[in-house]
């Protein structure tokens, strides 16, 4: 029968002083020992500084892969629970939590945080973030260019496209819209579209009437009309 005999001793952290040594024996022969190892403080302290780095460069890799993706650099620490801004976000919390075949549509004055939470969405979903002129430019730049563009839209986990209504669309680019939307819709994804438009039925009215049919039945809204945070700051 084997002989199991576990024994204990103390070792010395030039830093931290004794520790306590563990030793596990079989028939003598020594098949686990804490001697090899360092100081538990100093082990602690050594994977707390490993841990960092790794933190540090996944971060790195997100923020390189959200900007290829389209969020601005000045968006690239924004989270949805940093959001500090008077009005209740509770729409686009739920949103958040549970995104599934919705369009959430952020609207209102300018500097109310519309960029921000948008921004927030798409980089907890690792998703692509357009605004409305990059995304025509892009899609109508070549025949080839579309279809990037719209197999990459209809597919990303979250799709965001900022700046509706700042611009006029033409009819072809109009269709292009209504076809990712609908796309996105029949797929399931979650969609954020973001209007300076500071009332609904001005928002509405540029979508077009098919795109406004969709938002009856899969559209959430969440207005922001507080005072910008850009020319409060100016008064301060």
């Amino acid at each position: 029968m084997l002989q199991k005999i576990e024994t204990t001793g103390i070792g010395k952290c030039s830093i931290h002083g004794d520790y306590e040594i563990k030793s596990i024996s079989i028939d003598g022969k020594i098949v686990f020992s804490d001697v090899i190892n360092i100081c538990p403080e100093c082990e602690r302290i050594v994977m707390d500084v490993k841990k960092e780095k790794e933190k540090k460069l996944n971060l790195k890799k997100q923020n390189e892969k959200m900007l290829n993706n389209g969020v601005f650099k000045a968006y690239l620490n924004a989270r949805i629970e940093d959001y500090k801004l008077e009005t209740d976000i509770t729409i686009v919390k739920k949103f958040a939590e549970y995104p599934q075949d919705k369009i959430l549509v952020l609207y209102g004055k300018n500097g109310t945080g519309k960029t921000w939470l948008a921004s927030a969405l798409c980089i907890q979903f690792c998703g692509l973030y357009f605004t409305m002129y990059n995304l025509t430019n892009k899609a109508f730049d070549s025949p080839k260019a579309k279809n990037i563009v719209r197999k990459k839209c209809h597919t990303t986990p979250l799709l965001v496209i900022d700046e509706i209504g700042k611009q006029s669309i033409t009819k072809a680019e109009s269709n292009l819209f209504y076809d990712i939307i609908n796309t996105r819709l029949g797929y399931e994804l979650p969609t954020v579209l973001v209007s300076n438009l500071d009332k609904i039925q001005d928002f509405n009215n540029f979508v077009g009437l098919s795109i406004y049919d969709r938002l009856c039945q899969f559209g959430i809204y969440q207005e922001l009309q507080h005072k910008s945070y850009r020319q409060r700051e100016l008064f301060l």
